[in-house]
């Protein structure tokens, strides 16, 4: 039984082949629309969209997730620690955490894994990055009855 389709949650036109990041909401786009957004996760695709081609680059880039200073802050709460005891425990700075906590700054890839193995929290996520291309539609040679017809040499 195929499944129902999933429209596009941005313009509502086509069928959705993408999970995006879209300014902090995670939304199902097609592919027209997720160009310009972090693509997540790209749904099973049954055929392919007309005029739209998806090349996977293989490049697997990571990233801090959203709401890192938040999670930080509840997972350092969690553990009993102040900002001075975990910024000892990391080796950088109390003013830097702090900043991290507020979200003034974001943290280095290096500066994330020393917090995510010291309060056991998730703050890189991995995404794979997606090329996707307008494709134009090639126009179609009408074949005529001279296509058909054996010419005799005279």
């Amino acid at each position: 039984m195929p499944r129902e389709r999933e429209m596009c949650e941005i313009c509502g036109e086509r069928e959705a082949k993408f999970t995006v990041l879209l300014e902090g909401a995670t939304m199902n786009a097609c592919a027209v629309c997720a160009k310009g957004a972090k693509i997540l996760h790209k749904k099973p695709e049954e055929k392919a969209e007309k005029g739209v081609k998806v090349v996977e680059t293989g490049i697997v880039e990571e990233d801090i997730v959203e709401g890192y200073g938040e999670i930080v802050k509840k997972a350092r709460e969690q553990k009993g620690l102040t900002r001075k005891e975990l910024a000892a425990k990391i080796s950088e700075s109390e003013s830097y955490l702090e900043h991290i906590e507020k979200e003034k700054m974001r943290p280095t890839l290096k500066t994330a894994r020393k917090l995510e193995k010291a309060l056991g929290i998730k703050l890189i996520e991995k995404t794979t990055e997606m090329i996707i291309e307008k494709t134009e539609k090639k126009k179609r040679e009408e074949l005529t009855l001279e296509d058909f017809v054996e010419k005799k040499e005279k």
